[in-house]
């Protein structure tokens, strides 16, 4: 018999205190059949995890690894849930996302494929809740920048990632890649260097990532996203020299070891490099005008922030906006029955609560 290549790959997904985004995550891979295994990491309290518990035993055809991890920040969670991958492949999704079944399962062929490819990812696109929940009236948006580094050495890669920095962990990797992108993330204490930005550099250091034209991730939209500190916030943090010096110790080495020695940066060559790309780039934040941090939050999410503000305008801008961005998506997905069929469905498990 076959073996799906969907079945090769692990879904990592933390969360805390947000079961419904998770519920409505594991009741739409449950509806779309996913043979791949999903490895959570709860770090809720015991009534969030009795309720997904609960759904769980309803749903023993999903091949769920459901870790409870009180009391550990998301960093932990993260080293944990690596240790436990035994798939052959591992990619990271928020409690709120959700990968389409069939663009995973080409990204696997993809890599099975290809093995001068570290990582494969498709194509991702942002979407809101009316409610701002879970569950809603879905809207449709543009697409989400995925980052691919292709360079042929791991400090070009690198410098490509700083360059135009994006997030690359909602690629699917081979999994010993995936292990070793988050070696050592618990002796970090910033979150941004710890839980995305040091596994993120690690990603282009061990390999390029080969991209497919397929629709393949959903990202939604709402006020309760995690969205890294401004600039001069950020930098002005406790620790934030020690974690930023460990960070570039670390590339350096694994730059040296990926490129079997060609390659010789060190510590600062590497501050250096993220000094003139990546943080150049960031905004500077609170510290540097004195805003309130509501303040600051407002700036980084612009016009967002605005329609929070009037919402009656915002309902009318989203409806003006709507029947343009639905058609964008459609033409976007057009010529890919299989993946519209998953859209679709993942359109009727967000909409079944608020319908019932």
């Amino acid at each position: 018999m076959s073996v799906s290549p969907a079945s090769k790959v692990s879904v990592i997904i933390p969360t805390l205190n947000r079961p419904d985004f998770l519920l409505r995550t594991l009741r739409y891979y449950a509806d779309a059949k996913f043979s791949g295994r999903i490895l959570v990491g709860d770090s809720s309290g015991p009534e969030h995890v009795a309720r997904v518990r609960a759904f769980l035993r309803d749903v023993p055809s999903l091949d769920v690894t459901y870790a409870e991890c009180p009391g550990l920040n998301d960093r932990n969670t993260l080293l944990e849930l690596a240790n436990r991958v035994e798939t052959p492949y591992a990619v990271f999704q928020g409690d709120d996302d959700v990968f389409l079944p069939g663009a995973l399962a080409q990204c696997v062929e993809c890599l099975d494929g290809k093995p001068e490819f570290a990582s494969a990812r498709g194509r991702a696109w942002l979407f809101t809740v009316d409610a701002n929940g879970a569950y809603g009236r879905l809207g449709l948006g543009g697409p989400y920048r995925l980052p691919a580094p292709t360079a042929e050495t791991p400090l070009a890669r690198l410098q490509q990632l700083l360059g135009h920095y994006a997030v690359t962990l909602f690629s699917v990797h081979r999994s010993a890649v995936w292990r070793a992108m988050w070696r050592d993330v618990d002796r970090i204490r910033d979150r941004a260097f710890g839980a995305e930005i040091l596994p993120c550099t690690r990603s282009a250091v061990y390999g390029r990532c080969a991209t497919l034209e397929v629709a393949y991730l959903l990202r939604q939209v709402h006020p309760a996203r995690y969205h890294l500190p401004g600039k001069t916030e950020w930098r002005g943090s406790p620790g934030w020299d020690a974690d930023f010096a460990f960070v570039c110790s670390a590339l350096a080495d694994e730059v040296r070891e990926a490129s079997g020695g060609l390659e010789t940066p060190g510590g600062e060559d590497i501050a250096a490099m993220f000094e003139r790309t990546y943080l150049a780039r960031r905004k500077p934040g609170v510290a540097a005008h004195g805003a309130s941090r509501a303040g600051a939050r407002g700036l980084r999410h612009g016009v967002g922030a605005m329609l929070e503000r009037w919402p009656a305008a915002g309902a009318t801008l989203r409806r003006l906006q709507s029947g343009l961005r639905l058609a964008r998506t459609r033409s976007a997905l057009r010529g890919e029955p299989a993946v519209r069929r998953e859209l679709d469905l993942f359109v009727s498990v967000a909409s079944r609560k608020a319908a019932a």
